[in-house]
């Protein structure tokens, strides 16, 4: 029996999932474009690039740096930053449509946790579900074979830890159930783990009326997955990212503020390297011969093309947001990637609303400017965030000295 239906299914999604290092729903230039797709680097689980924090997403999709406004989707791209939180404890829940000027019905479904156990110690819970769809399986004679229904989980725990009264670290260990197919084509959901490390660095002051702030991190650290019997394995999204924030008061009172960010990431995968017609490597790394931890090191300076195109595998994130009181947010970005490794040049808006005293809402947009077109194209993204418990306590100087005295008395 033949499953000639099914993966052309499978290769569908895949090509609707993944264009390169990020995710793409279909690309709209000609031939002649410059984006090309044989030099872009290529990962599974396309997915956990997909960013659920909706304020960062409004702002280029950066945020390394930003301190956080009681929202607990800030763990995405930063749990070091889960200590900064104005309260002890958050909800974030989010609901982003994927590739609805394509197919109807997919969607990603974001829910994160966090609590801060004191001044110093803090945990974090992000459930991911990647709705893909459903697909109409048949044999080779057309015979209705049932629904295959396509879907990505993740689920991760992270613990941060103040290191100092300005500085803090956290860890994150992540787990993934990737179901792209079925045991009949010779495909099975894919399990896998990853871990990451993120650090965040406050403002000295924070009743300054200018005050920056900045993170960095490596993310989906893992060893290469397979799906079922399919002979190919494939990196995880490996990523470094790095972010500074300014924040600034416009106001005596603190009414009106503005902040402006800028993030940079870089995948940390192998770049495709360049091969004679048979196949063999001319120049750059064989993806097939490189282990998961040598890509973390030798991507840095595995491009064919040298230093030039190390830079161009780059992508920028520039962001604004001004806020009134504590009531509302305006937020406005733009996304920039190299055309040689995709394309894609996005603007982003969005609004965040303070409902009540603890419940807000955020919405975003994104509008495509660039070669590519990205599967949240035209698309809002809707947004609740729950603070809970009280307020958090800040750490000041006398906690360091007190702890330093007791230490030196031990």
């Amino acid at each position: 029996m033949t499953t000639r239906t099914i993966t052309t299914a499978l290769s569908t999604l895949l090509l609707g999932l993944s264009l390169g290092s990020q995710v793409f729903a279909q690309s709209t230039t000609p031939a002649s474009n410059p984006v090309n797709p044989g030099r872009i680097p290529e990962s599974s689980f396309p997915g956990l690039l997909i960013n659920p924090d909706l304020r960062s997403a409004a702002m280029g999709d950066g945020g390394m740096g930003l301190r956080p406004i009681g929202d607990a989707s800030a763990l995405y791209l930063n749990p070091a930053r889960l200590l900064e939180q104005p309260y002890r404890s958050g909800v974030s829940l989010t609901y982003t449509p994927w590739l609805r000027a394509i197919i109807d019905g997919q969607a990603i479904m974001y829910g994160s946790f966090y609590r801060q156990l004191n001044k110093r110690e803090g945990i974090g819970l992000q459930l991911t579900y990647f709705d893909m769809g459903t697909a109409k399986l048949t044999d080779g004679q057309g015979y209705s074979m049932g629904e295959q229904r396509f879907g990505d989980f993740y689920g991760s725990a992270s613990y941060a830890r103040r290191l100092s009264r300005l500085n803090s670290l956290a860890v994150s260990v992540q787990y993934i159930h990737s179901n792209l197919g079925t045991a009949l084509a010779g495909y099975s959901a894919a399990n896998s783990f990853n871990s990451s490390v993120s650090f965040f660095h406050r403002a000295k002051d924070t009743t300054a009326r200018t005050q920056v702030s900045y993170g960095l991190g490596l993310f989906n650290i893992g060893a290469k997955v397979r799906y079922g019997n399919v002979k190919a394995l494939n990196y995880q999204p490996t990523n470094f990212r790095a972010g500074l924030a300014l924040n600034q008061y416009l106001s005596d009172k603190g009414d009106h503020q503005l902040t402006l960010s800028l993030d940079a990431m870089k995948m940390l995968v192998p770049t495709p390297p360049i091969r004679s017609t048979t196949g063999t490597v001319l120049s750059g790394n064989d993806p097939a011969t490189t282990t998961a931890l040598g890509a973390l090191f030798s991507s840095w300076a595995d491009a064919p093309n040298g230093v030039s195109e190390e830079i161009k595998e780059v992508m920028w994130g520039l962001g604004a947001e001004y806020r009134y009181q504590q009531f509302l947010a305006a937020r406005v970005g733009y996304f920039h990637e190299s055309l040689m490794k995709g394309g894609r040049r996005n603007l982003t808006l969005g609004l965040g609303i303070q409902l009540k005293q603890r419940l807000g809402l955020d919405v975003a947009y994104l509008v495509p400017m660039g070669a590519t077109t990205t599967g949240l194209a035209n698309t809002w993204r809707l947004g609740l965030r729950l603070k809970l418990g009280k307020t958090s306590q800040p750490i000041n100087d006398t906690d360091e000295e007190v702890e330093a005295s007791q230490a030196g008395e031990n």
